[in-house]
């Protein structure tokens, strides 16, 4: 008897660490930045073409999908204004954050004690999307 062979998404479905449930993370977790912030850049204020950006960078994977780690920005307060964008000013775009938003200022202080303290922890080279998925899609539901 011949055996069905299994398309390549089926495949990607079945493995809990393959590209496929990280892709699926990375869209969940943005979805619920930019919902929890009104789709509206909590810099300026714009509603159009926002993004979810990382306030710690995202090579800290265990905070990589922490909902405390994501800000709601339009492109220009993200990346591309060189004055006050997360991406090219950092020191100028934590005085702003201390300034503006004091709540988001204190967790993202607790995230980089949070990093500190697991600096010496060996991390898996690739962790276990689907379980991650699965963890923050019931956090969201508990909202």
């Amino acid at each position: 008897m011949k055996r069905k062979r299994l398309s390549k998404l089926a495949r990607d479905k079945a493995n809990p660490k393959s590209l496929y449930w990280r892709n699926k993370l990375i869209a969940l977790w943005s979805r619920a930045i930019r919902s929890r912030a009104g789709y509206k850049c909590e810099r300026c204020g714009v509603t159009k073409r926002t993004n979810a950006a990382h306030l710690i960078p995202k090579r800290v994977w265990f905070l990589r999908f922490d909902l405390r780690n994501g800000m709601c920005l339009c492109p220009k307060c993200h990346q591309w204004d060189v004055t006050g964008s997360l991406d090219y000013s950092a020191m100028l775009f934590a005085q702003w954050l201390f300034q503006a938003s004091e709540p988001t200022w204190n967790n993202v202080r607790t995230m980089w004690m949070e990093t500190l303290s697991l600096a010496n922890l060996a991390m898996p080279k690739r962790p276990d999307w689907k379980a991650e998925y699965d963890r923050l899609t019931k956090e969201l539901s508990e909202r």
